[in-house]
């Protein structure tokens, strides 16, 4: 089940999936979660319930049901706030994970709204005691934040036997349990789709304990020029009309034929604008001896990618759909070897 993932990460490797607005990083520490959220590209589905969880939360009525609950000495049944993140490579969960631990501090639901991250690997022990104690240890350390499970699906151990299945069906009854009992915690688990329904589907007690299951929508083509036109900003480059144009047509290409398995979104645009950028450095040294006028006529030509950078270039190499063989040619117009997955 996970092949295609793990494939992936041999390819593009376990890079940052962060793309959002064009601000450094002291500007966006200082915005309060929501305003960064509804500052990313995409994330639709995201933006309506984190709106919706804010609106609620600054509401009146929220703010009536707690006075009138302190005043009867009555403590309020807490809302449990899990959430699981289901998407491809390059959809941004890593950051939004992040990102709702402080949404969810600025909403008091959280007493810290830090974030513990791990694998769905490293919920297991070495043996059964060890496996529930590990769990429990995890839980601790995230009190008052959020315990972000990264490739949960590996708690789903299709077709496994014996002892795997026994440490792995541990894990999850510790962590519902958890998830049931624990007031000041979130729980956040993501992974790709497919991987992450059948873990969903593998224990009726789940579903009853996530408040929300979130799409992390793959990118459309202009969110993809979105994030290349962030990516430059952050890379201090500029791109003439004709380049972007040509970068455009090969994204839709490679979207359009690439195996939706295998497609990084985000990951892709910055590993082509790199590839882009290799080829203008190139360009360049290959002129070095072109007269330069002044300091800003040599700024503007180590800025500017124009569109022989782009044919020079390729889009990663990832495996086209319906390629049983696992070989994939790349995108664009330098030739390149077959690279076996």
């Amino acid at each position: 089940m996970h092949e295609t993932y793990e494939a992936y990460k041999r390819l593009y490797g376990d890079k940052s999936d962060t793309w959002g607005s064009d601000e450094d990083s002291d500007a966006k520490d200082r915005k309060s979660a929501i305003d960064k959220i509804n500052a990313m590209i995409g994330m639709h589905a995201l933006k309506k319930m984190a709106n919706e969880h804010v609106a609620n939360a600054n509401g009146s009525v929220a703010k009536l049901k707690e006075e009138f609950l302190t005043q009867c000495q009555s403590s309020m049944i807490k809302t449990r706030n899990h959430i699981v993140l289901k998407g491809n490579p390059g959809t941004g969960k890593t950051t939004v994970a992040n990102l709702l631990g402080q949404l969810f501090m600025e909403t008091g639901d959280l007493s810290k709204g830090h974030v513990v991250q791990v694998s769905g690997s490293e919920l297991t022990g070495e043996y059964l005691g060890h496996t529930k104690q590990k769990v429990i240890d995890l839980v601790e350390k995230a009190k008052g934040g959020v315990l972000f499970i990264d490739e949960a699906y590996i708690l789903f151990n299709k077709g496994g036997s014996g002892n795997s299945n026994l440490y792995e069906d541990q894990a999850i009854a510790q962590l519902l349990n958890s998830m049931e009992n624990e007031d000041d915690l979130v729980v956040v688990m993501a992974g790709y789709p497919e991987g992450m329904q059948e873990l969903i589907e593998s224990n009726e007690g789940l579903p009853r304990r996530v408040r929300h299951i979130i799409d992390m929508e793959d990118y459309t083509v202009p969110e993809l020029m979105d994030i290349l036109s962030h990516q430059l900003v952050q890379r201090d480059h500029v791109i003439n009309d004709d380049a972007r144009m040509l970068v455009e047509q090969q994204l839709a290409l490679a979207k359009d034929t690439v195996d939706p398995k295998f497609w990084g979104n985000g990951g892709v645009v910055r590993d082509y604008l790199t590839n882009i950028i290799e080829q203008q450095e190139l360009r360049l040294n290959e002129s070095d001896n072109l007269p330069i006028h002044n300091e800003a006529e040599l700024r503007e030509r180590l800025r500017t990618i124009i569109i022989s950078d782009v044919k020079n270039a390729s889009v990663p190499n990832l495996p086209k759909k319906g390629n049983r063989n696992g070989y994939s040619q790349p995108i664009g117009f330098r030739p390149q070897k077959l690279v076996a997955v």
